[in-house]
């Protein structure tokens, strides 16, 4: 992928979770889903060119994306919830690690 795909990517990832957020039949769940890729958006659009790692994890987020939409087809509740954890997870490292990142650069480290 090239350097300035990245934040499209990163765009294209969430689109998917709102996907999900408007198919979901709890109003409090989609409303906290969307409030948390509002915060991840931020860190996308504005913050993510500074860390390598992307296409690692632009990977690992289409694999995961995949296997959770299998999953639901297949109706697999409890892989749904082990895939969806492991993501979720996966998500918070990289989001951390692009937060830091982006911190440091702004203080001139």
């Amino acid at each position: 992928m090239a350097r300035d795909d990245r934040p499209a990517v990163r765009r294209a990832e969430l689109a998917f979770h709102d996907i999900l957020c408007d198919s979901c039949p709890n109003p409090l769940l989609a409303f906290m889903c969307r409030f948390l890729n509002g915060l991840l958006r931020d860190l996308v659009e504005y913050r993510s060119e500074r860390l390598e790692e992307h296409n690692a994890f632009g990977r690992s987020n289409m694999e995961s994306h995949r296997k959770l939409v299998a999953a639901f087809r297949d109706k697999d509740a409890a892989a749904v919830g082990r895939l969806m954890a492991d993501h979720i997870h996966e998500a918070e490292s990289f989001m951390s690690r692009l937060d830091a990142a982006f911190r440091s650069n702004m203080l001139g480290d």
